[in-house]
């Protein structure tokens, strides 16, 4: 059979019809650079990538707009990969509700579901963060420094998950400042602060929210480790809401746990490293996987890895948020 789409590879899944891109070859679909030599795309991890890509490189055959899934050379999943080093940005505050930076690993276009989020957060030191809420579900992990979380003492690893227009909070820093990752299967506008927007809360909704550790994910030590092990911290809920800590030695292999009920997973490193897609992944650095894809395989580095498993509920994914059971 003809491929549509010349210079993309494909793969299909065994059972279905869904189509997964993978791989572009420039060299196929005839593109080159000014100085007539075929541009490197190795790089592409996503559908606002491609988009920058084919600015610069049109493509012959096809628009972006037919390319329902986005491009990874790792088995054509919906992958995406955030770290520091491939940060997209980094954005100051000094005024208003937040004084410190944040640096954004994975973005998203606003209006998809999902539509990944993470961005490693950096509050200065002593700065309060006021009670507020989201539009949608978000998992927050502490990775530096210390403080609290409403009525919570946190410091890394704390695991904090909260449903959409739920207010948590405030957020208070201590004397080092505090690091956290925020993750969102789909991408989130903006804080709503309390108590002035309390009359934007809809009525009626399912809320909930939860605080996890800290947890010491080096014990027993990953670099002594011989065996791998997965632990449970927040079993599955009817909703597909669960967390787990994988614990791995060097250059060992497993696979996370088994993906029912969610709505994506976020893979979080919190010691070690994880290799993949031929980088190791150190602290904070994040992996996430739709929920239509396969478990994620795991490759720890050579000082072994512990690797937190966030996995949202189905509800992440809904457009109009649950109401509460009558």
């Amino acid at each position: 059979m003809r491929q549509r789409y010349p210079g993309l590879r494909t793969s299909r899944k065994r059972h279905g019809r869904k189509k997964h891109i993978h791989a572009i070859c420039p060299k196929t679909i005839g593109v080159r650079d000014e100085s007539g030599a075929v541009p490197d795309a190795s790089h592409i991890c996503g559908v606002a990538a491609m988009r920058e890509w084919c600015a610069v490189f049109p493509l012959r055959c096809h628009t972006i707009a037919s390319l329902r899934f986005c491009i990874l050379c790792q088995g054509g999943s919906m992958e995406r990969i955030g770290h520091l080093l491939k940060k997209t940005r980094t954005r100051t505050f000094d005024e208003g509700n937040f004084r410190g930076h944040t640096d954004y690993l994975i973005e998203s276009d606003p209006g998809a579901r999902p539509a990944p989020q993470a961005f490693l957060v950096h509050q200065s030191p002593g700065w309060v963060l006021p009670p507020h809420f989201h539009l949608e579900e978000q998992f927050q992990v502490i990775t530096g420094g210390s403080g609290s979380l409403g009525k919570h003492a946190v410091a890394p690893i704390t695991v904090h998950y909260t449903s959409r227009e739920t207010g948590y909070g405030p957020l208070v820093a201590g004397t080092e400042g505090l690091d956290y990752l925020s993750l969102r299967a789909v991408t989130d506008p903006g804080a709503w602060y309390m108590p002035e927007s309390r009359d934007k809360m809809r009525r009626g909704l399912r809320k909930w929210q939860t605080t996890l550790g800290p947890i010491d994910v080096n014990n027993p030590d990953l670099r002594s480790s011989t065996t791998h092990s997965t632990e449970v911290l927040l079993p599955i809920d009817e909703d597909g809401l669960a967390v787990w800590l994988l614990r791995l030695p060097a250059h060992a292999r497993a696979v996370a746990p088994l993906q029912q009920r969610g709505g994506g997973r976020f893979h979080v490193v919190v010691g070690g490293a994880l290799v993949r897609a031929g980088d190791a992944l150190g602290y904070a650095s994040c992996v996430w996987r739709d929920p239509s894809d396969a478990e994620l395989e795991v490759c720890a580095g050579p000082a072994g890895l512990a690797l937190l498993v966030l996995q949202f509920p189905a509800q992440a994914l809904e457009i109009e948020p649950r109401q509460m059971d009558v």
